[in-house]
């Protein structure tokens, strides 16, 4: 016995047949009677014998004699119980006393014969008269039970893996969706729900490219089915794609998609899994900015580096200048030269301050804070930037106060930070017919000290007023900026306990530099 063990034959639980035994059930014994049912018995398939009241057996047919292997000679007339074996027979005692009842019983199940082993049967017991024979018809279902319990393993086996694969699909972070020959789609897991904004329940059904494809894709799209159809080879099928999926509102999105071409039962199936490269795509945008970035930032420190040692070098000549002009000044003291050489003398200071403040600013080292009055660092960021936006037609107007407490601050963070907002009220300006103008100036409230750069330029849109401080953003044509020059002067302003934020103002921009207010003596 090989599908089936000992261990599963219960004990046979026999129970009444639904007819009560035939009138003249005697005659089965006599002689004429016997003669005439005999090839009927012969013919059945099922194992037919006829037993006494003691359980010999009177009659065979030609199934059991098969079932038996053993001659009739020595078959009829010996017990059952010798075929069938002690722990078989013990089970028909239930059936017993039915059939001494006068009931036919039946029983269906396992049963332990002797030298065959665990046997599927259906057995139905006919009393031939009170105490007087039994008819035994025994159907051995074996091979029918256990093609059937394979099959039911089998089925069982499908429904796990269905299940299984039905789980995967589902809990799948990537869009998994199929399409019958017919472009029905025929699945649509819960990741295709939340990328392509559609719900399984009411896209199933719907054709796939018509819900799916973009517009300007759909008759590609079609074409491409069409030869798939045809049984014609794509060699893009299984490898990876960039492509645009339609979104239900009305959106391309980027995916990466693979297509698969299956045959289920003779009928063709597309599979499509899909993965959102949007992320993706914002990620390589930064990548690429932040390489711009550096890549600038490597030939401004270049152009810095350089700068610096052209303004350490003319600190020489400019002290020589400075030092004429007073010894000229004095010697032409009441004369109409020294008017002019006092001009001269207040021209080599300015380019003095002008080369001092350009070499603090380029100096690296350590964030120091110090008392910083606003009004000085906003007239040197207009002595540096004076020329360019001379040459861009731009007015400076100085609005300050110079009787302000100082800030404690860095003075090469607030400077840096103040020249950054020129500069880019300067480049904001590029755009401006007409008057161009920037006004600085300072205060103080409740809140702080403040230090504002105002234009009459374009000014910033409303949904870019945050973004414009995230780094690498910009609002300025490729090639004219990098998109750090505010988000570090927030930086650093912070670092400092100050802030720069943009102020609601129209028409052009107003940033406001706001740094604390200086701690009381103690």
């Amino acid at each position: 016995m090989s599908a089936t063990s000992t261990s599963r034959v219960a004990e046979p639980r026999w129970h009444a047949a639904d007819e009560a035994p035939g009138a003249g059930t005697l005659a089965l014994l006599e002689p004429m009677a016997a003669r005439l049912l005999q090839p009927m018995l012969e013919a059945m398939p099922a194992r037919v014998a006829v037993l006494d009241a003691d359980d010999h057996i009177l009659f065979a047919n030609r199934a059991f004699m098969a079932f038996a292997g053993i001659k009739p000679e020595y078959l009829i007339g010996g017990r059952i119980d010798q075929l069938i074996g002690a722990t078989a027979y013990a089970a028909y005692q239930p059936a017993r006393d039915l059939l001494e009842r006068g009931q036919a019983a039946c029983f269906e199940g396992w049963m332990l014969l002797a030298g065959v082993g665990a046997r599927y049967m259906r057995e139905h017991l006919v009393p031939i008269g009170p105490g007087l024979a039994t008819l035994v018809i025994s159907l051995d279902w074996t091979d029918l039970k256990r093609q059937q319990e394979a099959l039911q393993a089998k089925v069982a086996e499908l429904e796990a893996t269905r299940s299984l694969k039905a789980a995967i699909v589902d809990h799948a972070q990537t869009a998994i969706v199929v399409a019958d020959a017919d472009d029905r789609l025929i699945e649509f897991n819960p990741a295709a729900e939340r990328l392509l904004g559609w719900r399984r329940d009411e896209i199933l059904g719907q054709s796939m490219g018509e819900c799916l494809s973009p517009p300007h894709f759909l008759e590609a799209y079609r074409r491409a089915m069409a030869r798939l159809r045809a049984g014609q080879n794509a060699d893009w099928l299984g490898r990876p794609l960039q492509r645009e999926v339609w979104h239900r509102d009305g959106h391309a999105i980027p995916v990466e998609m693979q297509v698969w071409f299956t045959q289920v039962q003779g009928a063709a199936h597309f599979t499509v899994s899909m993965s959102d490269r949007r992320a993706q795509i914002a990620a390589q945008q930064l990548i690429e900015q932040q390489r711009e970035a550096l890549r600038q930032s490597e030939k401004l420190g270049a152009m810095g580096s350089l700068l610096a040692g052209v303004a350490h070098e003319l600190n020489n000549p400019l002290a020589i200048v400075m030092g004429r002009a007073t010894l000229l000044e004095e010697a032409t003291a009441g004369t109409p030269m020294q008017a002019d050489a006092e001009r001269v003398r207040v021209a080599a200071e300015r380019c003095g301050r002008i080369v001092k403040t350009f070499l603090s600013m380029a100096r690296q080292r350590p964030a120091q804070r110090q008392a910083v009055r606003l009004h000085e660092t906003a007239q040197a960021a207009a002595e540096l930037v004076g020329y360019t936006l001379r040459s861009h037609a731009i007015q400076l107007e100085l609005r300050l106060d110079p009787t302000q407490a100082p800030a404690q601050v860095d003075p090469d963070a607030m400077g840096q930070s103040l020249l950054n907002l020129l500069v880019n009220a300067q480049q904001a300006l590029a755009t401006v017919e007409g008057p161009r103008r920037i006004v600085i100036s300072n205060g103080q409230d409740a809140h702080g000290l403040w230090l504002r750069v105002q234009d009459n330029g374009p000014g910033v849109p409303a949904e870019l007023r945050e973004s414009i401080f995230d780094p690498f953003f910009t609002t300025k044509p490729e090639g004219s900026g990098t998109g750090v020059g505010l988000s570090v002067s927030r930086a650093m302003l912070r670092e400092q306990g100050g802030e720069l934020s943009l102020l609601d103002t129209h028409p052009g921009a107003c940033f406001e530099i706001r740094v604390p207010l200086p701690s009381p003596l103690p």
